[in-house]
């Protein structure tokens, strides 16, 4: 009978142990929604290149203003013990860096394009 009562608890402390790391897996940590911040930033810089309403450059500035403002929000929001132990602080911090300089590049690309049409306009108004 004693031992039946040992092996309910031990089958009880195991159980409880493999709930708590099941359900750790599946929360959302906090820098989940930074992740989807960046995500989201990502997702509208790519309508840009389907839609062409506007001026571009405003709207990637302002896309990268949004990215810098989601790290520093990142990082006041975490303690630098915290992130080294966050599990995703890699990602994030991959995630940040590669959607800057794709912002980056999309801003030059525009302005070289820009000085590009102005100096083809200037060739054709010399022509005439």
């Amino acid at each position: 009978m004693r031992s039946f009562f040992v092996s309910i608890v031990v089958a009880g402390f195991l159980g409880f142990r493999w709930y708590q790391k099941r359900k750790d897996r599946t929360k959302e940590t906090r820098l989940d929604h930074y992740i989807h911040g960046v995500i989201d930033i990502e997702r509208q810089q790519m309508t840009l290149d389907t839609e062409k309403k506007g001026n571009d450059m405003e709207k990637l500035q302002s896309l990268q203003d949004q990215l810098t403002n989601l790290r520093q929000d990142c990082f006041k929001d975490f303690s630098g013990h915290q992130l080294q132990e966050e599990p995703g602080t890699e990602c994030f911090l991959e995630l940040c860096a590669s959607l800057s300089e794709k912002l980056n590049a999309k801003m030059m690309t525009r302005i070289r394009l820009g000085g590009e049409i102005a100096n083809l306009a200037r060739a054709i108004e010399e022509k005439k």
